[in-house]
């Protein structure tokens, strides 16, 4: 009886097995070096991820604290937030530079930066910041955090390619060693260790993963606590400003109504003239606080609708009598077309009513001769009510229509720039639609009119 072949022996008979063990050795030497290379390169994102949103946070509280440390009930102090603004900007700045080897990142953050510490030091040196100044600062700072969340963007941008270009040489890597390994196991069957060890390396790398995954998940329930806490802080913010800006403007506009009610006494054409346009202005500063306010509350959730059953031909009447007189002064004729019969929508009437007074005091301020008026449709197929105002203004350009509903967005143009306007209403306009289960379109043709339609639920 021949007696069985070792397993060395029969190894040491096939050198073309000794070739394709060497190959699978070295082919498994590269993807193992690959997936250190992996994990050292996963893991520089995932701190450059970190490191970038806490530099974002930072930014945040260290603005928080800068703003609101003359107030003595809060615990905040003002060279605190104003060193947490300084190392936090240092941060972005870093990573503007490492992710754009061309500089066009690193200039784009480096012009908001410099605003911002504009705003900041002029804010900063006035005794009684005027409302001019903190809403300048507002808006400095909110493109500060856009430019912030653009280079987070990029970084994100970054880590998909990477995974992309690791899973393709992965899979082609592991498809090769796969068949090599095939291979191998039909030349030597009595080698089934081979296996073992493929899977013992399969069970590691899952329980890697499954580690890797359970690290990302507590820092990404940290980094969400400490973004409620920044958005907390914010929301007080804001509900501060509103208040402190609030108190003065209702009693200018109180004191201006009563001098032009002249019960203190006679009035010259040129002081009336005048409180008048103090009277303006400071309605105009009131609503754009309102606005900021409300897109505040939007964007945290805290805006409730309260549903009810609405005659609507009722709203718009109100808000036609709140607008005559604006239309009056310019000279324009504003009116209402709708249906005999009432038309009955269950909607938000507060929300409905702030809609349709940005959309009709929108068209009477880009419109200087003609008229506004509003028509009211049945319900159509989809079973929609529409609304339209319609103007024979100066109407908006085909380029310029994307930037309408844009929040702060204004078309840049002499005829808008010399108009009032934050570019704002549009916006919470389009919010306050989508919240009542509607949207807002606009047609127009420049130099005819424009005509802003908003469907609602029938």
């Amino acid at each position: 009886m021949t007696p069985a072949t070792p397993p060395l022996a029969a190894l040491r008979n096939q050198p073309m097995a000794w070739m394709t063990v060497l190959l699978a050795i070295m082919i498994c030497g590269v993807i193992v070096a690959l997936h250190l290379e992996q994990r050292r390169s996963f893991y520089d994102i995932v701190r450059e991820l970190d490191t970038l949103r806490q530099a974002r946070i930072d930014l945040s509280e260290g603005f928080v604290q800068f703003t609101m440390a003359g107030d003595p009930m809060l615990p905040f102090n003002r060279e605190q937030g104003y060193v947490l603004i300084a190392q936090a900007l240092t941060q972005i700045r870093t990573h503007a530079i490492n992710l754009d080897a061309s500089g066009e990142a690193l200039a784009a953050y480096e012009m908001k930066e410099e605003r911002f510490y504009r705003s900041l030091e002029r804010w900063n040196m006035a005794e009684q910041p005027s409302p001019r100044e903190t809403i300048a600062l507002l808006l400095s700072f909110h493109e500060l955090e856009l430019e912030a969340n653009g280079l987070d963007e990029d970084v994100r941008g970054k880590f998909r390619d990477f995974s992309i270009r690791i899973d393709q040489v992965f899979t082609f890597f592991l498809s090769l060693a796969a068949i090599l390994l095939m291979i191998f196991a039909v030349v030597l069957l009595r080698f089934g260790h081979a296996q073992a060890v493929s899977e013992q390396a399969r069970c590691q790398v899952e329980r890697d993963l499954a580690l890797l995954n359970s690290e990302l998940e507590q820092r990404v329930a940290v980094r969400t606590a400490e973004l409620e806490r920044a958005n907390q802080a914010k929301d007080m913010f804001l509900a501060n400003m509103s208040h402190e800006l609030r108190t003065p403007l209702n009693a200018i506009m109180g004191f201006t109504g009563t001098l032009l009610m002249k019960l203190p006494g006679p009035l010259t054409f040129d002081q009336e003239r005048q409180l008048n346009t103090i009277q303006r202005s400071s309605r105009h500063l009131l609503s754009m606080i309102n606005d900021i306010l409300d897109m505040a509350k939007i964007e945290s959730g805290r805006l409730e609708i309260h549903s009810e059953s609405v005659n609507c031909q009722e709203v718009l009447n109100e808000v036609i009598e709140h607008l005559r007189p604006m239309a009056e002064q310019k000279g324009l004729e504003l009116g209402l077309i709708a249906p005999q019969a009432a038309q009955i929508l269950h909607t938000d009437r507060r929300a409905l009513n702030q809609i349709m007074l940005n959309l009709v005091s929108n068209a009477i301020k880009f419109t200087d001769h003609g008229a506004v008026r509003i028509e009211l449709s049945l319900p159509n197929t989809n079973h929609q009510v529409a609304i339209s105002v319609v103007d024979t203004g100066i109407g908006i350009r085909e380029a310029d229509l994307p930037l309408l509903f844009v929040e702060f967005g204004r078309v840049n143009s002499a005829e808008v720039r010399q108009r009032e306007g934050t570019g704002l209403g549009l916006h919470l306009s389009q919010r306050l639609a989508e919240m009542l289960g509607g949207i807002i379109q606009v047609q127009s043709r420049y130099g005819e009119g424009s005509i802003f339609t908003l469907y609602l639920p029938g």
